[in-house]
C-alpha cells in the first residue's frame, strides 16, 4: 500500500519552492527533483494536481521561462504533469481527462520529442474512441509507452469505447 502524503507538509513545500524560485535561490534541477519526487511518491500520482496548480502560477511561469533552458523544461514538465492529471481523471471516467491530455499535447509540441508527442496523440485518439494507427506507433520509441498504446487499442477494439481504468496497465 502506498504511503499517504501529508497535505499540510506538501503545501509548505510548494510555498517554499515558490519563494526560493522567485528569489533566485532554487536551481532548475532542484525544482525538477522536488516536483518529480512529489509526483512519483504514490502510484496514483496524487501530487500531480498540486504540481499543476504550482506550474500554472503566473510568477512561476515567468521565472521559469526566463531561464536559459527554463522554457523548454517548463513545457516538458507541464506536459508530463497535465498528462498525469489527465490519467487520474481518465481512471475515474471523468470527461475532464481529455482536456488535460490535450493541454499535455500543446505543451509537448513546444519542445518535447517526437516520441512523447506521439504517445500523447495516441492517448487522445483513444479517449475520443478512435483507433491508434500503426504510423503513430512507429513514432513512439519507449517500449512501455508502445505497450500502453497497444493495450488501449485492444480494449477499444474489444468494447468499442474507451475505458482507461480497464485498459491502462496497473502500476507495478
Amino acid at each position: 500500500m502506498a504511503k499517504a502524503r501529508n497535505p499540510a507538509r506538501t503545501k509548505g513545500t510548494y510555498v517554499t519552492l515558490k519563494k526560493r524560485l522567485t528569489g533566485g535561490r532554487l536551481s532548475l534541477q532542484e525544482l525538477h527533483d522536488t516536483l518529480m519526487g512529489l509526483d512519483q511518491a504514490t502510484p496514483d500520482r496524487d501530487a500531480s494536481e498540486e504540481n499543476l496548480v504550482f506550474l500554472r502560477d503566473a510568477n512561476i511561469v515567468r521565472c521559469l521561462t526566463q531561464l536559459p533552458i527554463g522554457e523548454k523544461w517548463y513545457h516538458w514538465f507541464a506536459s508530463f504533469t497535465e498528462f498525469h492529471v489527465g490519467q487520474r481523471h481518465a481512471m475515474k471516467d471523468s470527461p475532464e481527462a481529455l482536456a488535460h491530455f490535450e493541454r499535455s499535447l500543446m505543451h509537448a509540441r513546444c519542445g518535447e520529442g517526437v516520441s512523447w508527442v506521439a504517445y500523447v496523440e495516441g492517448t487522445i485518439l483513444y479517449m475520443k474512441g478512435k483507433r491508434i494507427p500503426r504510423s503513430l506507433f512507429m513514432r513512439v520509441k519507449e517500449a512501455p509507452n508502445v505497450h500502453v498504446l497497444r493495450r488501449l487499442n485492444a480494449g477499444l477494439k474489444k468494447r468499442g469505447c474507451p475505458s482507461y481504468g480497464e485498459d491502462y496497465p496497473a502500476p507495478k
